[in-house]
């Protein structure tokens, strides 16, 4: 696991982490921990101490002895913490491979278009005016009456039936 950041923020300390793959996946993670609300900030001393439960840190591997690494002994350690805290080096996150293009969704399918309008000799006024709307204008002859549309034309009606088409 590697330790990419470190933040101190008012109520706590944050440890950004980065993991070693596993199964081909890495992962992120924040760890943070607490300060007391109630008092002051603590000291260096015991925020080492209080990370120090949780963190070990890994000494740097020796590469002038042939790639083999030395651990200092046990009782070293802290002496070396208290002297000079050695700065941690997080390694770049690797390089994401950008994942395939996906295609856009095929466009939606076509309505179905609507029947074409039709007027024929005996179709009710209701049928006209389902099929073409309200008239622009009607003319009222008695038992007779005409409907003007302006793409259709003149429509006659003769007791409710469609008479004449001009």
């Amino acid at each position: 696991m590697w330790v990419t950041k470190i933040e101190c923020k008012d109520d706590g300390l944050v440890f950004e982490l980065f993991t070693d793959a596993f199964a081909e996946v890495r992962y992120k993670a924040d760890l943070k921990f607490f300060f007391d609300k109630k008092g002051a900030m603590p000291s260096a001393d015991d925020m080492d101490k209080m990370v120090g439960e949780v963190f070990k840190i890994q000494p740097a591997e020796d590469t002038t002895s042939g790639g083999q690494q030395q651990a200092a002994p046990q009782q070293q350690a802290p002496a070396a913490r208290e002297q000079a805290p050695a700065p941690i080096a997080a390694p770049p996150p690797p390089a994401e491979t950008p994942l395939a293009p996906i295609p856009p969704p095929p466009p939606p399918a076509d309505e179905p278009q609507a029947p074409p309008k039709t007027l024929k000799i005996g179709q009710s006024k209701d049928d006209v005016i389902a099929n073409f709307g309200q008239p622009e204008k009607v003319v009222k002859l008695g038992t007779k009456e005409i409907y003007y549309y302006k793409d259709v034309g003149k429509v006659t009606f003769v007791n409710g039936k469609v008479t004449d088409v001009q």
